[in-house]
């Protein structure tokens, strides 16, 4: 089985950062995690993007790192949550 890519996402993920956000998850496929324990804000603008990698990988194909806090707040206010596996932490395997 081959080990799972992680993409490290820090910062604020809002609209003004959209083209970076899509360059950063283009090639996240099922397997593979994303690491937003870093982040300190998202809107719905990479929400958005989030929706669509989910679309592309499949329900509950990609890890997200997220620690309980504002931003995960915001995955399960508006239920993108249920479309990920979301973890606390990640210890790389």
């Amino acid at each position: 089985m081959a080990t799972p890519a992680i993409v490290k996402l820090t910062g604020d993920l809002d609209i003004y950062h959209v083209p970076e956000l899509e360059a950063a998850l283009a090639d996240v496929v099922a397997g593979d995690v994303v690491d937003l324990s870093s982040v300190r804000f998202i809107d719905a603008a990479a929400i958005g993007i989030f929706v669509r990698v989910a679309r592309r990988a499949g329900l509950s194909a990609v890890t997200l790192v997220i620690p309980p806090g504002p931003v995960r707040k915001t995955f399960e206010l508006v239920l993108v949550s249920k479309l990920f596996t979301i973890v606390d932490s990640y210890n790389g395997g």
